[in-house]
């Protein structure tokens, strides 16, 4: 949980097979492999976290790809 704006947010993510491993094997190349495919969109902005960068575009991609779900 985060409190954003006053208001707490929740996530769960869940995926198969062992978090520690698996999972975030699946991240890293869903990260990889959407950073590859958007690398001509230059941005000023600094350093940014995946999801900050890719939004939503990264969330369909591990969960379309990765069999990552999060709610």
């Amino acid at each position: 949980s985060e409190l954003v704006n006053r208001k707490i947010i929740k996530t769960q993510i869940t995926g198969k097979g062992d978090p520690g491993y698996g999972s975030t094997a699946k991240m890293i190349t869903e990260v990889a492999v959407l950073l590859n495919e958007t690398c001509n969109n230059k941005s000023n902005s600094g350093f940014l976290t995946p999801i900050s960068a890719f939004q939503n575009d990264l969330v369909d991609r591990l969960q379309e790809y990765a069999e990552i779900e999060i709610d």
